[in-house]
């Protein structure tokens, strides 16, 4: 039987020597400027909310975004991660989203908006509140 000591002994420095190989995986996307067009619509009605944001992207690899859609009632749900088309190779833009969703209760939808690169790295997240009446 072989001693466990060096086999820890291995394990231990296989895993600090990866570490200071780490990949280079860019900088992530950042998002601003959230306006939505549609922020009042009627419980028990097919709603559709649009709205724009602008990004920076300064790796140009913008990939795809994402919208969570969280009810009065605490209950959420996530929209995407929707390609986003033509962002190769671009560092900076607007881009326009379109959510639908039929409210079933009164009160506040909250919804939140973020990207993603092709490194995988995520943006800040945006966020702004359509009223159901």
């Amino acid at each position: 039987m072989r001693p466990l000591i060096p086999v820890l002994a291995s394990l231990l420095l296989a895993g600090l020597l990866s570490a200071g190989c780490s990949e280079d995986t860019g900088t992530a996307p950042a998002i601003s400027d959230l306006t939505l067009q549609t922020t009042t619509v009627t419980v028990g009605q097919q709603a559709t909310v649009s709205g724009q944001f602008t990004f920076s992207d300064p790796d140009g690899d913008l990939e795809s975004f994402s919208v969570q859609v969280t009810a009065p009632t605490g209950l959420s749900q996530t929209v995407g991660p929707q390609a986003i088309q033509g962002a190769a190779g671009v560092t900076a833009g607007p881009i326009t989203l379109a959510v639908v969703f039929n409210p079933g209760v009164a009160g506040d939808f909250v919804l939140d908006v973020w990207v993603v690169d092709s490194a995988g790295n995520e943006s800040n997240r945006l966020t702004s509140t359509v009223t159901a009446q």
